[in-house]
């Protein structure tokens, strides 16, 4: 309908169901359809494949959702990412300037969302309540559907993107969020989300949360190298207590991008993991110090192999 309606009078689609703060957490904002506020910067939906540094954080604390978003972003040959937009076989900005995203939201019917490249291969049945061997496989009810939203995203006085960013200049990450946010109600609503929840609106996998102090070294080891092995999406959350001494952020939210410990999980010396924060740095640390770093870890088993 804003397409026709663009064709028909030459007016872009403006959502007033999603309304436009001036304000947020004290930053003065203002309101711009990218392409037409900045250019000469050539702003995209895509440049090339989405990558995990399409995606870095703003101002609202929404990293649970962004480590999901950049863990997607390198899986799958940027196949997840695409599947949440695919408009009539195009990636690419609307003109009418709508787009639709597809996320899968829990919610009556329910759906299995069992295939995240086919969002619409869900069955309308219940899911069965199936469990792993080890008893902490998570099956989520829930349904693909259409989030409508225009393409004005908030800038703040430097010109940067208020909320998820890119140095790219592509905003479809920015229009996930956008799109989540009208789901809730808001950004401020998007602060402190579940890390399962997240990859789950994103690729409608069954998930395994992991809590780290509950397991012993050699098991946890075993498991991430059968996860990291197997392609797995992985998300992790760092501990409450602040260290001084460790580069990571405290309760904060990482994409868990490779873990090698090599063939004896015992020893230190060998292998390492690589988390990615939202707000972009990478960070490489020895497998040990998982157990005093890191709180929860998530595993999607949406495999990055899959074709």
């Amino acid at each position: 309908k804003a397409e026709r309606r663009y064709k028909r009078e030459g007016k872009k689609y403006v959502d007033t169901d999603n309304p436009r703060l001036s304000q947020f957490n004290g930053v003065t904002l203002t309101w711009h359809r990218p392409y037409e506020h900045s250019p000469q910067n050539d702003w995209r939906l895509f440049r090339g494949k989405p990558q995990p540094a399409d995606v870095e954080q703003g101002h609202v604390e929404d990293c649970w959702l962004l480590a999901a978003l950049a863990a997607v972003a390198g899986h799958v040959g940027g196949q997840l990412v695409e599947a949440l937009f695919l408009r009539h076989g195009k990636l690419e900005l609307s003109p009418a300037g709508a787009t639709m995203v597809r996320l899968c939201l829990p919610g009556s019917p329910t759906g299995d969302c069992a295939n995240p490249l086919d969002p619409f291969s869900g069955h309308w049945a219940k899911p069965r309540d199936k469990l792993s061997d080890n008893g902490r496989r998570i099956i989520v009810p829930g349904a693909w559907r259409l989030i409508l939203v225009d393409d004005y995203l908030p800038f703040v006085e430097s010109q940067q993107l208020a909320y998820c960013r890119s140095s790219r200049y592509v905003v479809w990450a920015s229009l996930v969020e956008k799109a989540l946010a009208k789901v809730y109600g808001s950004y401020e609503a998007l602060r402190g989300g579940r890390l399962k929840f997240a990859l789950f609106i994103l690729t409608g996998g069954e998930t395994e949360s992991m809590y780290v102090s509950q397991w012993n070294s050699d098991d946890l080891c075993r498991r991430l190298m059968h996860a990291d092995k197997k392609g797995y999406l992985m998300i992790a959350c760092t501990v409450m207590a602040e260290d001084k001494l460790c580069p990571l952020r405290p309760n904060h939210a990482y994409s868990l991008l490779s873990f090698a410990a090599g063939r004896d999980c015992r020893r230190s010396d060998i292998g390492e993991v690589m988390l990615r924060d939202p707000f972009g740095k990478v960070h490489r640390m020895p497998w040990v110090e998982l157990r005093t770093r890191l709180y929860q870890i998530e595993i999607c088993k949406v495999s990055r192999r899959c074709k």
